[in-house]
């Protein structure tokens, strides 16, 4: 890990861009340069991840990388099967996301992915898998914007998380 919370949160915003240009999913993206920066290993969070992708499974409905920082919550905070009675782990988990989720609306208007990318392409929604609307969404800069906004994901979450992270794995 990183040393301090300033150097993680740019190797997080660093590991959240190379992972949208190599990867290209925005949740798997996101877990994973979360997962990266604070420590955590879990590969079954991962692979849900791709299931977010796309604003869940490519529905354009909520954000990937929405969900992949809200998967991360679950990862340090969420009940697991030992704990599934606890109901004040769940409680404690919840306001976390419902915090992210606020922030997420604010900073870029909407969490849904497609008024997010329509807002992108300057009010205009452009469908990735019609070869021509993909040429105009790459002209617009979505993709460019789409991977600016994992990084600004991952940058508040480390912000968030980093100092009670270390604390619970030192």
């Amino acid at each position: 890990m990183p040393e301090g919370k300033d150097n993680a949160v740019q190797r997080a915003r660093e590991l959240a861009r190379k992972y949208m240009e190599e990867y290209g999913s925005c949740a798997q993206s996101a877990v994973l340069a979360l997962q990266d920066v604070l420590g955590l290993e879990d590969d079954a969070v991962l692979r849900a991840s791709a299931a977010m992708t796309g604003g869940i499974g490519g529905q354009r409905d909520a954000c990937g990388g929405l969900l992949g920082a809200a998967l991360i919550f679950g990862e340090i905070y969420g009940r697991d099967r030992a704990s599934m009675t606890d109901r004040q782990k769940l409680g404690d988990v919840m306001p976390r996301v419902g915090k992210l989720y606020k922030w997420y609306e604010k900073q870029f208007g909407s969490a849904t992915c497609l008024d997010i990318k329509t807002n992108f392409g300057g009010g205009v929604y452009y469908d990735a898998s019609v070869s021509w609307q993909r040429e105009l969404a790459n002209e617009a800069g979505v993709g460019a914007k789409c991977t600016d906004l994992v990084v600004e994901t991952v940058a508040y979450m480390v912000d968030q998380l980093w100092d009670e992270v270390n604390q619970r794995y030192e």
